[in-house]
């Protein structure tokens, strides 16, 4: 059996997978937040046993293999009916990570099945995979994170480079919500007029070199498969952030990778202990590749869409397929 740990809703990476898993008449079952834990669902961990059962189903003896798409968010959970309105986001807090241990031990007891990717690496270092990129052979943008002004000032005048800053963690690229606005922080160049309304000290914030991009390159990354995008802005000016920008001054086509740059990947992934990701490289003058970040979890639909790769159809081939061999090998 497959099991998959997704949203509630529709999420773009989870249910086209699915609809080829229909097609195959596959064995599996997706397991949500809210099915486990907010609807009158059966669930029932027997700690002493070491085992899960979910609408009566054994999950350790009958999945073989999990797939990790996304499951966790960050709702509040709490009563409404809390006589303290003050105690609601201590309780939401509280109950967050009693969550969080229950799902720590969902992913112990499966920790022997095949997972994509390995549960140990849903999130990653963004500051540590810069170093194992560098390990991999490829050339990362000088980085550096620092809660001083002075510290920023000394950096660029020294480099005499443009300088980024963006988020540390991947957590960051959450929305963040006030009343019916939305926000997302992304990357943004520091200009002098920033710089000066600074104070000498703020929250230690990363700090890159904006590098000269000829084009990005989105990689997703399946168990050694390379599905590579080459991603052109037709504007001459290029935002920071790729989010950012007019969608209709991106130009998406296929792309194959140089031997050496395919070779930097795979190399990366082994040392991340990765098997399946999204990794956005930037192809640089002089033919440089560089590494800029890798998300275990990334979005894949749109490039795979524009450059008609099917990825949903060879992750849902992957799935059934060692699915598949692990029942041979039990039987």
């Amino acid at each position: 059996m497959i099991l998959i740990l997704g949203y509630e809703n529709f999420e773009q990476g989870t249910d086209p997978v699915i609809d080829w898993l229909l097609f195959h008449k596959a064995n599996f079952i997706k397991v949500t937040l809210d099915s486990l834990f907010f609807r009158e669902e059966s669930f029932h961990i027997d700690v002493n046993n070491s085992k899960i059962y979910y609408k009566g189903i054994d999950l350790g003896k009958e999945v073989n293999v999990v797939w990790y798409r996304r499951f966790k968010d960050d709702r509040k959970i709490g009563y409404k009916e809390a006589k303290h309105a003050d105690l609601k986001d201590s309780l939401s807090l509280n109950l967050q990570a009693e969550l969080s241990t229950i799902f720590d031990y969902i992913c112990h007891i499966l920790k022997d099945k095949l997972w994509l990717p390995p549960p140990e690496r849903f999130y990653t270092n963004k500051l540590l995979n810069l170093n194992l990129a560098q390990q991999a052979g490829f050339r990362v943008p000088a980085t550096s994170v620092t809660n001083s002004k002075q510290v920023i000032k000394e950096t660029v005048n020294f480099r005499k480079k443009s300088s980024i800053t963006k988020p540390i963690s991947e957590g960051a690229r959450r929305l963040l919500q006030a009343g019916n606005l939305t926000f997302i922080q992304f990357a943004k160049t520091i200009e002098a007029n920033i710089l000066d309304e600074l104070p000498d000290f703020f929250f230690p914030s990363l700090i890159q070199d904006k590098l000269k991009i000829d084009y990005e390159i989105r990689v997703f990354f399946l168990a050694g498969k390379l599905f590579a995008t080459k991603i052109e802005s037709s504007e001459e000016e290029s935002s920071d952030d790729r989010r950012t920008q007019d969608e209709s001054k991106l130009v998406h086509s296929p792309y194959t990778l140089p031997e050496s740059v395919a070779e930097m990947v795979n190399e990366f992934m082994r040392l991340a202990n990765l098997n399946s990701g999204c990794i956005d490289l930037a192809k640089c003058e002089r033919d440089e590749f560089f590494f800029l970040e890798v998300n275990p979890v990334g979005q894949y639909l749109f490039e795979s869409k524009k450059c008609n790769y099917y990825i949903e159809r060879e992750i849902a081939n992957w799935l059934v397929q060692n699915d598949r061999s692990s029942q041979m090998k039990i039987a």
